[in-house]
């Protein structure tokens, strides 16, 4: 009565393992299985972040290339900004020569004016005494 209970559980046991070793190959090729699919998405993403970090590479570059050409055209602004400043005072400084020699036209016109003035009255008195002086010959 033993041996039949002893082979009947060696039996069950043998039967138990085989069901076991088959749940562990079926475990072992789906972690093989989940193995393989992650480090296919390790090498995509790995892929992805180095194309990223091409593209962040170039974005930097674009940026660098970007403020030395904004610099470049600060310096020249205030270099036009400084010529501008000086063409300005220069401006300045010819409007007011024109206007001094505007004033100084102005004076020698009301000089020459007022000596025309007075050189006619002489001539007319010179053309009275002439007409005098002819009228008693």
């Amino acid at each position: 009565s033993v041996v039949p209970k002893l082979e009947s559980e060696k039996s069950r046991l043998e039967k138990q393992e085989g069901a076991i070793d088959a749940h562990n190959k079926w475990l072992a090729k789906e972690f093989e299985s989940q193995k393989l699919a992650i480090d296919a998405e390790r090498k995509q993403k790995t892929a992805f972040i180095c194309e990223l970090e091409t593209k962040v590479g170039m974005h930097e570059q674009e940026i660098s290339t970007t403020q030395s050409k904004l610099r470049r055209l600060e310096e020249e602004r205030n270099k036009l900004d400084n010529d501008n400043d000086k063409l300005r005072k220069k401006l300045v400084d010819l409007q007011v020569a024109s206007s001094n020699q505007d004033v100084i036209a102005k004076q020698e016109i009301g000089s020459s004016e007022h000596l025309i003035s007075v050189q006619t009255a002489e001539i007319e008195q010179l053309k009275t005494l002439l007409n005098e002086t002819l009228g008693e010959l």
